[in-house]
């Protein structure tokens, strides 16, 4: 059993990795789209169930789930992540991949 649990480990491993290249590759040939402006219709995810979050900024809407190996932006702990209704930020995406995302801060 210890042998099968380490199997799928590496597998499931050497393809996030694999992922994680393509889309830095993709990232620094700047196919990318860029957005700017202020968050809006934010949902944060629920106490319990699905840990889906999603918003807008200008007009162009955005959804992950915070606990899906993937490459993209997901960093949402639960009820305690970066992003935020009326936060100003700086998105850059390719199709419904979220590459990096700028926060703007007051100084």
């Amino acid at each position: 059993m210890a042998a099968f649990a380490t199997l799928f480990f590496l597998i499931s491993s050497l393809s996030l990795v694999r992922e994680f290249i393509e889309r830095q590759r993709e990232y620094r040939s700047g196919g990318s789209s860029i957005v700017e402006g202020i968050v809006q219709n934010f949902r944060p995810a629920p106490k319990s169930g699905p840990a889906e979050e999603s918003f807008s900024v200008s007009g162009v809407g955005f959804s992950y789930n915070a606990l899906d190996l993937t490459p993209c932006f997901h960093n949402a702990p639960i009820h305690k992540g970066p992003i935020r209704e009326d936060l100003p930020v700086r998105i850059i995406y390719k199709n419904s991949c979220i590459e990096r995302v700028e926060i703007r801060r007051n100084s």
